[in-house]
């Protein structure tokens, strides 16, 4: 054996024992700061951190070792940067909820062939035990493992000073699922420190478990309260036996901080130490999984602490919220060390969406709009959007099955028709608007909507967020004649004179739809000019305003693989006129040119030819579908 001294070189050994669940290998790091007295005294230091490893056996040069304590790690931070508490400060007591704990020494006066081994006993005192091999080569000044190639030697500022950068971890499994037993077991652990197999000290510390809580779903159960769905479980353990228990929810929900705290005796009638509540089909979820309203755990946003000496209210909703909830479950007091990790989840609330028909003559054919008879295509359109909405996660259905009022978002034309252009004028359909959306708003929490309007509906929109943007966030077009169209025309010239002057009078908005892009040509034997539609009637007039309501956003969805009326050929008819022979046509969805329906807000990608690609059934379309959802979503 080599004899050789190196007096004044030191070592700190610490040795962990880390509470957490991994496989893979962990980086070393010395406990003790640059101010311990460990670095006094002219002392070389040489720390290693060691994961709480099943056993170490450490060839080293030493004569003196001297035991610092054992410590605890809360944290990942705490085990990384040296921010260890230790035991004595919570009665000998480390927690299943932390990050780690460890035993710490100081070797000094080192010397060769000493070999130290360290051993963590399990309460029932089985041995962890797997034994690495480190040595010291004193002409180098550089320590050697055996299990893999590496050698360090510190730098010039700190030459004696390195971190063991791949050590090997055995860790406790310390499992957050409720139920799962797979942890290393409470009680009282014992920590051996043997040098050149003899016992040189022994520490123990008990080990608590701590209890177990995830939130497996959050929603809006109702027009004013945020359902939470959990499991929690509470340790069989002495230190939870008659006290009380309690979760505690915290969020931040349209930039108010919310907290509620629920003793579990007001929704557990009875819950065993030991035992997992919230499992499988019960008051929380169905036998789906699914949410149920019936949770007992609610957050009312109306009064979020239920405090009556409070009057936080969170605002309503004015875009979609997405926010972290995180969940703790606890013992007799927050601060305790009796409580979970904390459980988070990520709730999404979507603002409610209308969708609004296009143009629908009531005298071409019978409306069923989801309320018996056979359905058209242009309404299975309309019906295969809601339920594609329904999917990507609005809620169309007014009640629960046991009558309890739903969290609402979705209004389609099976719930709301407007009057007919031809009838009616502006003020009418933006008061019936009014109401339907005070009558929406009583179903959720928001303060205003998104408007997805097919055709002429996009119109009916447009006009509506321009008098009530603080209603609208956000208006999505499919198909719409932003400036107008030529099959406006091709009607009107089917009419007579005083049959189209009492519509457009009786129903102002149907001018909204008159072409602002040259379309009428008078067409004589030889030539063909310009007609000004004015010179014909004063009422050919698009009287549709082209301002954006303040704060609303505007997107356009349009087709562009069918051939469309452009300009329309007429010669006179009394003091009317007439259309004659075949006019010309544009790219568009075969009935809205793509240049009238991309004009307004900003414009996805064209739908080109293909299925459910023509005007009336666009709606129907795969892309343009994926697309609404995606504009819905986006913030």
């Amino acid at each position: 054996m080599n004899t050789k001294h190196k007096t004044g070189t030191s070592i700190l050994l610490i040795l962990m024992a880390t509470v957490f669940v991994s496989n893979q290998v962990s980086y070393g790091q010395s406990l003790l700061t640059a101010d311990d007295p460990i670095t006094e005294n002219g002392l070389t230091t040489l720390s290693v951190l060691i994961p709480f490893s099943r056993g170490l056996e450490f060839y080293a040069q030493s004569s003196t070792i001297e035991l610092l304590g054992v410590y605890r790690f809360e944290t990942q931070e705490d085990f990384f940067w040296g921010g260890g508490h230790l035991i004595t400060e919570t009665d000998g007591k480390a927690f299943a909820s932390d990050f780690a704990v460890g035993l710490a020494i100081r070797i000094y006066d080192t010397q060769d062939g000493e070999s130290l081994t360290w051993q963590f006993v399990r309460p029932d005192g089985t041995m962890r035990g797997t034994y690495y091999t480190w040595t010291y080569d004193l002409d180098t000044d550089c320590w050697q493992g055996n299990t893999w190639p590496w050698t360090d030697c510190g730098d010039a500022e700190h030459p004696y000073l390195m971190n063991i950068r791949h050590t090997l971890v055995m860790v406790i499994n310390s499992s957050d699922i409720p139920g799962i037993d797979d942890y290393d077991p409470p009680g009282i652990w014992t920590i051996n420190f043997l040098k050149n197999g003899a016992l040189l000290y022994t520490e123990q510390f008990e080990l608590v478990p701590v209890p177990k809580l995830i939130i497996k779903k959050a929603a809006m159960v109702s027009p004013n309260e945020l359902g939470i769905g959990i499991e929690v479980e509470y340790p069989a353990y002495p230190d939870y036996e008659e006290k009380p228990l309690y979760v505690k929810f915290s969020a931040t929900i349209n930039g108010m901080p919310v907290e509620k705290i629920i003793p579990v005796d007001e929704f557990i009638e009875s819950i065993g130490l030991g035992e997992v509540w919230g499992r499988g089909q019960n008051q929380m979820f169905d036998i789906n999984g699914n949410l149920l309203p019936t949770t007992p755990l609610r957050i009312d946003l109306r009064d979020p602490d239920g405090s009556p000496e409070t009057e936080a209210t969170v605002p309503k909703f004015t875009d979609n919220e997405t926010f972290q909830l995180a969940g703790v479950a606890y013992c007799d007091d927050i601060e305790s060390k009796l409580k979970s990790k904390e459980s988070e989840i990520e709730v999404d609330i979507l603002l409610p969406v209308v969708v609004l028909h296009g143009y629908i003559d009531p005298d071409g054919y019978p409306l069923a709009w989801w309320k018996g008879g056979s359905l058209i295509a242009y309404e299975v359109a309309y019906k295969n959007l809601s339920e594609y909405l329904v999917s990507g996660g609005y809620t169309h259905e007014s009640t629960w099955d046991d009558g309890t009022d739903e969290y609402r978002t979705l209004w389609d034309p099976s719930d709301f028709i407007y009057s007919d252009p031809r009838d009616y004028g502006a003020t009418t359909i933006e008061n019936e608007l009014d109401r339907l959306l005070t009558d929406a708003w009583e179903h959720n929490y928001a303060s205003k909507v998104n408007f997805v309007g097919h055709s002429f509906g996009g119109l009916v929109a447009r006009h509506y967020a321009s008098v009530r943007s603080e209603n609208v966030r956000k208006v999505i077009t499919v198909g719409t004649p932003h400036t107008g169209a030529t099959r406006f025309f091709e009607n009107a010239f089917t009419m007579s004179r005083a049959a189209f002057e009492e519509m457009v009078q009786e129903g102002d908005i149907m001018q909204w739809a008159i072409p602002k892009y040259d379309c009428t040509y008078l067409k004589n034997k030889s030539t063909i000019e310009y007609l000004n539609p004015l010179s014909v009637s004063p009422l050919f007039k698009n009287t549709l305003t082209t301002a954006q309501g303040s704060g609303v956003a505007y997107y356009s969805i349009y087709g562009s693989g069918y051939s469309t009326p452009r300009k329309i050929f007429l010669v006179q008819n009394g003091d009317w006129y007439k259309e004659r022979g075949k006019g010309e046509t544009g790219a568009g969805d075969g009935y809205i040119l793509a240049e009238s329906a991309s004009a307004f807000g900003s414009s996805m990608p064209p739908i080109p030819r293909g299925k459910n690609a023509q005007h009336a059934v666009l709606l129907n379309n795969t892309t343009v579908k994926t697309n609404v959802l995606a504009l819905l979503r986006q913030e």
